[in-house]
């Protein structure tokens, strides 16, 4: 990542049918908001369901969400648009759920 943080998984298109599910990787991208933390201005129509209070949330939040009935894209697309910036002011993954990756010996970006 663009601040140093080290990816712990990299997806590869080809292998998500065959050995992930949907869910698996909607898991991941909720906890990269929570990783972040989020700020939702507003009342956008997605933030319906969140529970009362969670508007916001500090970075390095908990975050639980039911089986088979929890976030769903549209919630998870939104987060991902609310979260809080890095410490460089810097968001590390943009609202389609994409990050930038950099090579650790290089520093030049894949």
């Amino acid at each position: 990542m663009p601040d140093g943080t080290p990816v712990d998984i990299i997806l590869n298109t080809h292998g998500v049918p065959r050995r992930m599910n949907i869910g698996q990787i909607l898991e991941t991208h909720l906890g990269w908001v929570a990783k972040a933390g989020w700020n939702i201005e507003g009342a956008p129509e997605w933030a319906a369901k969140l529970p009362e209070g969670m508007q916001s949330a500090p970075s390095d939040s908990i975050v639980a969400t039911p089986v088979f009935d929890g976030a769903q894209e549209k919630e998870l697309e939104g987060l991902l648009g609310s979260t809080l910036p890095n410490r460089d002011g810097d968001v590390m993954v943009n609202a389609q759920g994409k990050a930038e990756l950099f090579d650790g010996r290089s520093g030049e970006p894949f």
